[in-house]
């Protein structure tokens, strides 16, 4: 089924930081209607493994709803370093712009599909829409939890805490998740999820090591971790 007849959910947050913060709202969906509409709008792209959605400091005209795939977005500083912010999946969206400029560098992590969104068009939408209007502002709202949450785990957390909470943050995605078997399959590389979670490459190493001395993890495969979900969950609300 094409990612335009699906009806797509805006998330609320997906991660476990910190759990003494108050769970998510129920995520607001986008229906057919809205879709129909921003679709009328906008205009569709498909990106490859790699591709650059938009770059940090271009000229932003933009806003971007991501129908499937998934989305990284990093900032790169002064001095040369990257932070990757936030990872976008469907129903996202994404183009945060400061003086008709992007603030970030959005880049696919694998095939695809996203709904362009002139910044105009967009504001004309939803001026003439009051729900559709109230559902990307449930979704600024998420986003915001989100990156809170982010900040106080990278503040908070030791580096095998913060290892586990981003495997808990991927079984909120189904095809990143066996439940079943209890299975993470990683969507993004060491480098990425290190950069995500201020931490450096051998640092994740690190503390995988760590959490599978404790029996909360077993490494499968580079990609593919076993995880005890009840105890790994345990051990970041401890």
């Amino acid at each position: 089924m094409a990612p335009s007849a699906r009806r797509l959910r805006i998330r609320g947050t997906n991660g476990w930081f910190p759990p003494t913060l108050p769970p998510p709202h129920e995520n607001a969906v986008l229906t057919q209607e809205d879709l129909v509409a921003l679709e009328g709008i906008g205009q569709a792209r498909v990106l490859g493994t790699g591709d650059t959605m938009y770059e940090q400091d271009g000229a932003a005209d933009m806003l971007f709803l991501v129908q499937s795939g998934i989305v990284r977005v990093s900032h790169l500083t002064a001095d040369g370093n990257r932070h990757i912010l936030a990872f976008h999946w469907q129903g996202d969206v994404c183009g945060l712009m400061e003086d008709g400029r992007y603030v970030n560098s959005a880049v696919a992590l694998c095939e695809t599909h996203v709904l362009g969104l002139p910044r105009v068009a967009l504001q004309g939408l939803l001026l003439s829409q009051p729900l559709l209007q109230n559902e990307f502002l449930v979704k600024v709202a998420a986003d915001l939890r989100k990156t809170q949450r982010l900040l106080i785990a990278l503040s908070s957390f030791d580096a095998p805490h913060k290892m586990a909470s981003f495997l808990l943050e991927c079984t909120h995605h189904e095809d990143h998740y066996d439940a079943a078997a209890q299975v993470v399959t990683l969507f993004a590389d060491r480098k990425d999820i290190a950069d995500y979670l201020g931490l450096s490459g051998e640092t994740v190493s690190r503390a995988l090591g760590v959490l599978a001395e404790a029996g909360l993890i077993r490494r499968i495969s580079t990609r593919r971790i076993g995880i005890e979900f009840s105890r790994l969950r345990h051990y970041v609300e401890a």
